[in-house]
């Protein structure tokens, strides 16, 4: 068999380009694939928001802070462990002391989302022990902060009686 020059090289050619065909190209890219969060995943942390007090206080304390600690139940539901805390300083820069009586863990379950202002919140629910309903509410975390806002209980309350407002102040995460 006579091949002349050029067919000597197409054919090797040729040979390759089926081979990487066949075997799906000649790198190995690999893609993993995205798996979206939970709706409570954004609300997990340590949450604090400060408040100074106004006038005189009987313990000599100058501001007081509330303490949220959120973890996760599942992928609607989650805990929240509110603690107040006393302060000497007017930013809770202190340690604080614990406030009796004030705070506690409650457990809630978003139940869908709804629409203030800008800004698209979770409708939550939380439960009694006995499964009664104690509460329902609104929360927000803005993740450029990252702050967390809850509803306002001085606002409206819509049809289905979930607040249409947000707190003004913040939580702020550590």
């Amino acid at each position: 068999m006579n091949l002349s020059v050029p067919h000597k090289f197409w054919l090797p050619v040729a040979l390759s380009v089926l081979a990487l065909v066949a075997c799906g190209g000649g790198g190995t890219s690999v893609t993993t694939p995205t798996v979206a969060a939970d709706a409570s995943d954004k609300y997990v942390g340590v949450w604090t928001r400060c408040f100074p007090y106004k006038g005189t206080v009987p313990s000599g304390n100058l501001a007081y802070s509330d303490k949220l600690t959120i973890t996760k139940i599942s992928a609607a539901s989650y805990k929240g462990d509110l603690v107040k805390l006393d302060h000497s300083d007017t930013a809770c820069a202190s340690a604080g002391v614990v406030i009796p009586g004030d705070g506690g863990a409650t457990v809630f379950t978003i139940t869908g989302t709804k629409t203030i202002g800008a800004d698209i919140v979770d409708t939550v629910t939380s439960l009694a022990g006995g499964g009664a309903l104690v509460a329902k509410n609104v929360i927000y975390v803005n993740l450029a902060g990252p702050t967390l806002q809850v509803g306002d209980a001085s606002s409206t309350l819509d049809a289905a009686g979930f607040y249409n407002g947000l707190e003004p102040v913040r939580f702020a995460k550590k």
